[in-house]
This record gives structure tokens, C-alpha cells and sequence, in this order.
């Protein structure tokens, strides 16, 4: 997605935003002008907000079953979510165990929901053409709870089966299973994120090569906002995240070869986000 200008109009950046989107994701017209609307609602929303970053972060999963039950004719579901670990950076931003640890209570409550569709991106066939699809949410998450050895967060998700996507979803799972792959799982959600020095943080960054005096995008304050499944993930069960999901004997995350998330690996687009958010962090400066 194009970058927001600062000082540039709504307008004006759909004017950009529309084509990228036909060209490069195979949008129609009618859903690319939804979607950069909603980005540049977003973009406004965040900067009054100031300094906070709605991300999202994708984990595969396993699903599993741990009960079933009624409750005022409705049926239920729960599944165990492992929702994402501490002190590990995450698409460039340093997710520390601490802030975690603040912000856990607030995962109680929080929504589930299918590919974001239900809390965060902007449905372009609703009239209103920005605002997120109610029809896609299909639980909530609560008993949160943080490992302080695998710095884990674990929540219990519920799934209602009279959710009007409740069929879409357990079908999804279902052909997982059948072809024997990983569902995924994607948290949202709202942070302020800042620059510090990375000997600041809680992080093994001698063993990466680091003098300490690096400067590294990180969050001063996280926001769970929901969690929600998906097709595709960034973490996978291999290192830790997931349904169900046990420790090692070692009580260390086993690290898989598609996200290396135990390490602060350097790639040109880890680059060019660290780029973009230490720019965001400035202009939302000036703009507050």
C-alpha cells in the first residue's frame, strides 16, 4: 500500500492508493477505493491519537477442541490460542514480555474474528463502504494468562456456532486438517511505539552482532484489540505459538526455518519498515 503523505488529502491519496491496489493486488475499483479509504481513515485516526500504531502480528496454529457446550440453547466452542510471546521483535517493533505482562488483562473481552474482516479492515461492499463487517466475528477471547518462563500469552477463545461465519470457519479448519496444515492466527492490535537504544530493551542482542547503541523501533504501550484467524502467519507453532501448544523440555521456543522469530535477522524489508516506522514516528510528532 502507498504511504501517506504528510499534509496529503483524502482525495488526493485515493487518487494514488486506487491504481496500486488494481495493479498490484487484483482489487476491482469499487474495493480498492473501500480499502484506501479506510487506510486513510486509519492513518488520520492514529494521529490524533498520539503516536499510537494499530499492527497486526500472525502466528499458525493448531486447533484444538478442549470443550463444547450450550449456554441458553446457544451451542459453544472453546479452543486455547497461544496469542503471541514476549521480547521478540515482530515485523521490525521489539515486543517486550513486560508491556505484555501490563497489557493482560485487556485481552479479556477482546473479539474474534475471521481474516480481520469483523474488527479492523473495511468492508467495501457495505453502504457505508469503511466500516468493518459485524457478519465476520465469531467469538470473544478471555482468561488470558502470561508464562513468565516462555513468555507466552495464552487466551481461551470462544467460538459461537450461530455465528452467521461460524460455518465458514469450521470449514476452513476442517480442510486444514484434511491436507494436514496449520490454520493460522493473527493478533491486532493498538500500540504507541518509540525509538530507544536496543541495550534498553530485554533482548540477547550481543549474540546478534549489536554494539548496543543501535537505535530499534519498539512499543511504549500495547492494546490488545482482537485476534482473529487467518490464512496466513508470520510465527508458527514451531516456535512456541499456537493451540494447545507445549513447551520443550528446555522450556525454550523450538525455532523453525519459515519466520526465524528467535532472531533479529537483517532483510531488505525489515529495512524499509524500520525506515517507514522511525519516518511515522516523526511525522506523527508533528502532527500532535
Amino acid at each position: 500500500m502507498p504511504s501517506i503523505k504528510k499534509g496529503e488529502s483524502r482525495s488526493d491519496y485515493v487518487a494514488r492508493c486506487v491504481p496500486y491496489c488494481m495493479k498490484n493486488e487484483g482489487l476491482d475499483e469499487k474495493s480498492a477505493v473501500g480499502k484506501c479509504e479506510g487506510m486513510y481513515d486509519q492513518h488520520k485516526k492514529t494521529v490524533k491519537q498520539n503516536n499510537n500504531e494499530f499492527l497486526e502480528f500472525s502466528f499458525e496454529i493448531k486447533f484444538e477442541k478442549i470443550s463444547e457446550y450450550e449456554i441458553d440453547g446457544h451451542k459453544w466452542t472453546d479452543v486455547k490460542a497461544v496469542a503471541v510471546i514476549g521480547d521478540k521483535f515482530m515485523k521490525g517493533i521489539f515486543v517486550s514480555y513486560e508491556k505484555l505482562k501490563e497489557s493482560l488483562e485487556e485481552w479479556n473481552g477482546t473479539l474474534h474474528d475471521i481474516n480481520h474482516m469483523g474488527t479492523s479492515y473495511p468492508d467495501p461492499s457495505s453502504p457505508i463502504g469503511t466500516r468493518p463487517n459485524l457478519e465476520y466475528i465469531i467469538g470473544y477471547n478471555d482468561s488470558a494468562e502470561i508464562d513468565p518462563v516462555t513468555k507466552a500469552v495464552r487466551v481461551t477463545v470462544h467460538i459461537n456456532h450461530e455465528a452467521p461465519k461460524y460455518q465458514a470457519w469450521k470449514s476452513y479448519i476442517d480442510i486444514c486438517k484434511a491436507k494436514k496444515s496449520i490454520p493460522n492466527v493473527s493478533m491486532s492490535i493498538d500500540g504507541k511505539i518509540g525509538l530507544t537504544q536496543i541495550k534498553n530493551l530485554s533482548y540477547d542482542w550481543k549474540s546478534e552482532g549489536f554494539t548496543g547503541d543501535e537505535k530499534v523501533v519498539y512499543f511504549e504501550k500495547i492494546v490488545p484489540r482482537a485476534l482473529t484467524t487467518a490464512i496466513s502467519g508470520i510465527c508458527n507453532d514451531k516456535c512456541g505459538c499456537g493451540i494447545g501448544m507445549e513447551e520443550n523440555e528446555n522450556n525454550e521456543c523450538k525455532e523453525c526455518d519459515e519466520c526465524k522469530c528467535n532472531k533479529n535477522e537483517s532483510k531488505p524489508e525489515d529495512s524499509k519498515r524500520k525506515e517507514y516506522l522511525v519516518n511515522r514516528i516523526k511525522s506523527l510528532k508533528e502532527n500532535v
